[in-house]
Order: C-alpha cells, then sequence, then structure tokens
C-alpha cells in the first residue's frame, strides 16, 4: 500500500480478503505542507521490498494525474514481480498525459480537493470516516 493516504482503504481491504498475503508499504508524499498543489513526488521504502517473483497488488488512496503510481510502478518493476496489478479509492477526472488507468478503481469523482478516510489537507483530517471535498478552496466544516 502506498502510505499514509492508503491506509483506511487498506486496512478495510485486507480484512476482506481471504487468501494468504504479505502487506508491505512504501510512503509517496507530493503535496505534505504544500496544501491542495502538488509538488515533487518522494518515493521512500522501495528499497526494503523484496517482490522479484510474486504477485502484486498496489492500493492507493488517489489517482489524478498518474505520475504517483506509475513512478511507483516503475520502481517496483526494477525488482522483477511477477505481476502488479493496482487498485485505487478514487480517480479524479481530469486531463492526464497518460492513457494509464488503474486495474480496481472504487469511485470516480469531479475535480475537487478531498480530505477523509486517510485522504489529508497538509497532512490534516485523515481520520475522518467519509471522504469530504473542499468547496471553494474551503474545508467542508
Amino acid at each position: 500500500m502506498v502510505m499514509k493516504g492508503a491506509i483506511c482503504f487498506a486496512a478495510d481491504l485486507i480484512r476482506i480478503i481471504h487468501i494468504p498475503f504479505t502487506l508491505e508499504y512504501v510512503t509517496a508524499s507530493s503535496y505534505g505542507e504544500h496544501g491542495m498543489k502538488a509538488g515533487s513526488l518522494l518515493l521512500r521504502g522501495l528499497e526494503y521490498l523484496s517482490i522479484e517473483g510474486r504477485d502484486l497488488l498496489l492500493v492507493d488512496d488517489i489517482f489524478e494525474t498518474g505520475n504517483t503510481i506509475l513512478g511507483i510502478i516503475e520502481q517496483l518493476q526494477e525488482k522483477k514481480p511477477h505481476s502488479i496489478k493496482t487498485a485505487l479509492l478514487l480517480v479524479k477526472d481530469v486531463p492526464r498525459n497518460s492513457r494509464y488507468l488503474p486495474d480496481y478503481i472504487l469511485f470516480h469523482i469531479p475535480n475537487l480537493f478531498v480530505i477523509g478516510y486517510g485522504l489529508d489537507y497538509k497532512e490534516q483530517y485523515r481520520g475522518l470516516p467519509n471522504i469530504s471535498a473542499f468547496i471553494d478552496n474551503k474545508a467542508p466544516f
């Protein structure tokens, strides 16, 4: 899973998977303290994964440009897994430079900044039990 945003989605997902699996994580950040504007992608944890010959399900919270997931996939492929599939909680309806789409998508959403259920704004609001959108750059509460 991709931390920290996918933590709630992954926690719910592992409760319904009834086959043997291991759970590993990487961290990816591009927003951090920038708020609603993405910065540079920073990946950590890939160097610790032992995945050669394994089937992977990469779980992440939100798919916008695709840069994060494609960057992670590219680096995972260097470790020679048997296969990589992706599961995304949310896919934003935005123009993209890539034609890539995740293998499994739970929800399509409009181009709004969302928080809750693991998604954050400046590292806050991850613990909200629902997903809420900022309207006119204002928090939904």
